[in-house]
Formats: C-alpha cells, structure tokens, sequence
C-alpha cells in the first residue's frame, strides 16, 4: 500500500508540475491593442515591449497614461521595438519608462507624439 501511495502522490506532484508551467509562462508575455492596426507585446525574459503593425499609435493622456502598453511593465522595459509599418508613436505612449537602454525605430514613422512629461 505504501507503494501505491508513493506512485500516486508522484503523479499528482507531476500534474501539479505540468499544470503550473504553461500558467508561468503565459505570466512572463503580455500584448494587446495599441492602435487601430497595431499590437504590442511585452516579453519579460528579454525585458522588450515590441509595437507591430500598420498605422498610428493611440495617443495617451499624462493623466491616463498608465493604459498605455507598458502599464504593467513600465518599471521593468529596457528594450523598445517599433516594427516597419508603425507611422507614429502616440503621445505619453512611453511615459515614465525608467529603465530604458534602447529603442529601435523603423523607417515608416513619421510622427512622435511627446514621450515624457
């Protein structure tokens, strides 16, 4: 019986496993909406928040800025990349971005709405 008990609890220690992993890395990536025609997605690894897409960029208030793409990372994104095909990045879009060492703008921007206070 102690034997059985030993495989049993392995195999829900197992399932616990497999069942907590995806969990921890759908944690680590986030995206959505920035634009009519654009996303945005965060990746946590490599502390980078990627605009893809055609077109403008929504504008954000400094009021409301903390709706912008990088509100739950703002204190954490050190890499910006803005993909070909972005026309404009909106207005207090990257407010407060304190940890940021690089950002990569493509070729088809432009229009840079105010980016800090």
């Amino acid at each position: 019986m102690t034997k059985t008990k030993q495989i049993l609890s392995a195999l829900i220690i197992l399932c616990m496993l497999l069942t907590v992993a995806p969990m921890a890395a759908y944690a680590a990536e986030a995206g959505g909406p920035c634009g009519d025609n654009l996303t945005w997605e965060y990746t946590s690894s490599t502390k980078t928040l990627m605009i893809s897409g055609t077109g403008a960029m929504y504008d954000y208030s400094y009021s409301n800025s903390a709706s912008a793409p990088r509100k739950n990372f703002i204190s954490e994104i050190a890499i910006i990349n803005i993909k070909e095909g972005v026309t404009s990045i909106g207005t207090y879009a990257f407010h407060n971005c304190t940890a940021l060492t690089k950002l990569s703008l493509p070729s088809s921007l432009a229009e840079v709405g105010s980016l800090t206070a």
